[in-house]
């Protein structure tokens, strides 16, 4: 599935009934910065060790624009519970998943057996490749890391844990912890019986993205979301937004 066709898949998904009240909504924005990966843009040049700002590559724009035309223009596409509640009377997309009020869902895997509730069946799928130059199926899945706190007062506790965890008995708890997938070759138990295709789930780790690492990520993150919020309510232009992001952010790089 390319974004077009996620356009009309969404389109269709979308009903409104006698007297313009809207039953179901299209789809879920989840995490923007997914999309832009689609499509082929980065967020920055180095993921480990970020010195540049890449909001403004082509790819990023115009995978930008696309969402705000689901969001703002066809309203095919929430982006908040707020959104979402005013649109159909829910705040939480899995709930609306499962009550056949949103089309299509993303989410943690960690939430999957949620969207198994109802009698009904789920299937996996990859974001959907963008048209842009390097455009590819992609998945937030990627790998995560653990670590003690500098002035931590039990580091030798702290130290036994994550070796417990990282080891072989460790990684065999994690395999059956919802969303999780252990280093170590331990069948995955906690997908639910309803999802029609586990066969995709190691294709699906393996088009997950990296993201940023970087100590002053949270107050970066602030920047990026608050302009891409304006984006999303209509009230900016995505080349002011970004310019924004590019102005903003790259103070947050050098720290």
């Amino acid at each position: 599935m390319d974004l077009g066709e996620f356009r009309d898949g969404g389109q269709t998904a979308k009903q409104i009934y006698f007297g313009g009240r809207l039953e179901s909504i299209g789809a879920w924005l989840h995490l923007a910065r997914t999309w832009v990966f689609a499509n082929g843009g980065l967020e920055v040049d180095d993921v480990k060790k970020p010195t540049k700002l890449l909001y403004d590559m082509p790819q990023t724009l115009d995978a930008l624009r696309f969402l705000q035309k689901l969001i703002v223009e066809s309203k095919v596409m929430a982006n908040s519970s707020t959104t979402l509640n005013n649109a159909i009377g829910q705040t939480n997309n899995i709930a609306a998943f499962t009550q056949g009020k949103l089309g299509m869902s993303s989410g943690w895997l960690s939430y999957l057996p949620q969207h198994t509730l109802t009698n009904s069946n789920v299937d996996l799928v990859p974001y959907p490749r963008g048209p842009g130059a390097g455009g590819r199926y992609t998945t937030d899945i990627g790998p995560w890391g653990l670590s003690i706190y500098a002035k931590s007062k039990h580091p030798d506790a702290a130290f036994r844990l994550i070796e417990f965890l990282t080891g072989y008995e460790g990684q065999r708890v994690m395999s059956g912890l919802s969303g999780a997938t252990s280093v170590w070759p331990f069948q995955i138990t906690w997908l639910p019986e309803n999802v029609t295709n586990p066969e995709i789930y190691a294709d699906l780790l393996m088009a997950g993205t990296l993201r940023l690492v970087n100590r002053e990520r949270q107050q970066l993150q602030s920047i990026i979301d608050s302009n891409l919020n304006s984006i999303w309510a209509g009230n900016t232009p995505v080349e002011i937004a970004v310019r924004q992001i590019m102005e903003q952010g790259p103070q947050f790089l050098e720290k």
